[in-house]
């Protein structure tokens, strides 16, 4: 089968005519000034095309050839979560689309077969918004190998400008981080009687979604236990106020994010608005639908470039590593900790570690809050090289370029 790319698009043989002609037409006909064929002739439309739309056969107004998979405005929604997501640094990738688009689908003709959407549709999607995208392409997240410099710069300015529009700058109330870190537990169900002899499928996953803003005030956190919720009053022995959820693996996706952010974060997070959501995109997937409710709340959501999270997010700086070192301690010589017990044992370490001055020295030392990009360690950062030349050393810290304005998309 050729491949479609290379494929010459086929000449039209019917004759082309603008809608508005059409409908000119149309109009001068049910006027009695002119015959179907005289208003054909002057408008140039064909004149079996106006008799039809004159007879009712057809539609005034009707798309002309085989109807698209989505609506007009599906597929413009569809682009509008495209261009946010890439103004605002978050990695869309064409699974993704083609995801969005077929469950869009779907919920739209609920009864009809399951459809697939391939190749075909996704270059004919690319065509008919081009004019919107224009030479916006997809990220390709194998392309971030590595930190530098260039887009925590790009990164910077956003932020900056986004700081200095809606006058976040000396609000830390209202600016938020988010990050995910994961814990190995133990099934007891599924384990040995001896500890130290734990069958290794015995282990599982635990996720643990925390917030902070950039003043040290916490959103309490999100657990993510793997396939079941533990036996027990799991939820009263762990972090007050805290939410929970499941997933196969224990691992956090998209529709858990979502879940959180609506139903958690806007609970808990300050009721001043606007707010300032920092996250790693390339990690925590957003959706469209999540887009839309952070739109119509207010909250603005920036991603962090790839790779650079142990530098630039104040919970990886600053907070996850004393956690998870206070926790094995509690966790004794045998560091291991029951699916049961997690949440037991989670409580003090977690009330121990959020200090509000670590938090704040996290937010400082990433450059978050006070907006500072000179805070970043450049030690920890390659200097972007013209192509052909190796990579330079990397450079003392340097002040920031003139901020650029982001794309506006979406009204709040």
């Amino acid at each position: 089968m050729p491949n479609i790319r290379q494929m010459a698009k086929r000449e039209r043989k019917t004759q082309q005519w603008a809608p508005a002609a059409m409908e000119q037409a149309i109009e001068e006909v049910r006027a009695g000034r002119c015959s179907a064929r005289q208003a054909a002739k002057v408008f140039k439309v064909p004149k079996s095309s106006l008799c039809d739309r004159l007879s009712g056969k057809v539609t005034s107004g009707c798309h002309i050839g085989r109807s698209t998979y989505l609506s007009t405005e599906d597929e413009n929604s569809l682009v509008d979560y495209w261009l946010y997501s890439a103004s605002h640094r978050f990695p869309v990738t064409k699974p993704q689309v083609l995801a969005h688009a077929l469950a869009i689908y779907n919920l739209r003709h609920p009864d009809d077969p399951k459809a697939t959407l391939g190749q075909t549709w996704w270059i004919n999607f690319r065509e008919r918004h081009h004019h919107r995208l224009g030479t916006l392409d997809v990220i390709d997240r194998g392309k971030a190998a590595c930190t530098k410099m260039g887009p925590i710069e790009d990164y910077f300015h956003l932020l900056s400008k986004i700081m200095e529009e809606h006058g976040l700058r000396e609000k830390p109330r209202q600016i938020y981080s988010c990050d995910k870190t994961g814990f190995m537990v133990v099934n007891v169900s599924r384990a040995t009687k001896r500890a130290n002899k734990l069958v290794e499928e015995a282990r599982e996953c635990i996720t643990v979604l925390a917030c902070f803003n950039a003043a040290g005030e916490d959103v309490p956190p999100f657990i993510v236990y793997k396939g079941t919720y533990p036996v027990g009053p799991y939820n009263k022995e762990g972090v007050p106020d805290s939410l929970y959820g499941k997933s196969p693996a224990g691992h956090l996706d998209s529709t858990l994010f979502r879940k959180w952010f609506v139903k958690h974060f806007l609970k808990y997070a300050t009721q001043q608005r606007p707010l300032l959501l920092v996250l790693d995109g390339h990690q925590l997937h957003l959706d469209p639908e999540l887009v839309r409710a952070a739109q119509r709340e207010g909250v603005f959501l920036l991603c962090l470039p790839p790779c650079t999270s142990h530098i630039l997010q104040p919970l990886d700086v600053n907070f996850f590593e004393p956690l998870k070192t206070d926790i094995v301690r509690l966790m004794g010589p045998l560091s291991v900790v029951s699916k049961k017990d997690f949440s037991v044992v989670f409580r003090p370490s977690y009330q121990r570690v959020k200090d509000r001055r670590r938090v704040e020295e996290g937010f400082r030392n990433c450059g978050l809050y006070p907006l500072d990009p000179t805070a970043v360690d450049c030690l920890q950062v390659k200097e972007d090289a013209p192509p052909g030349l190796p990579a330079a050393a990397p450079s003392p810290r340097r002040p920031s370029a003139p901020v650029e304005a982001p794309l506006q998309l979406f009204s709040p």
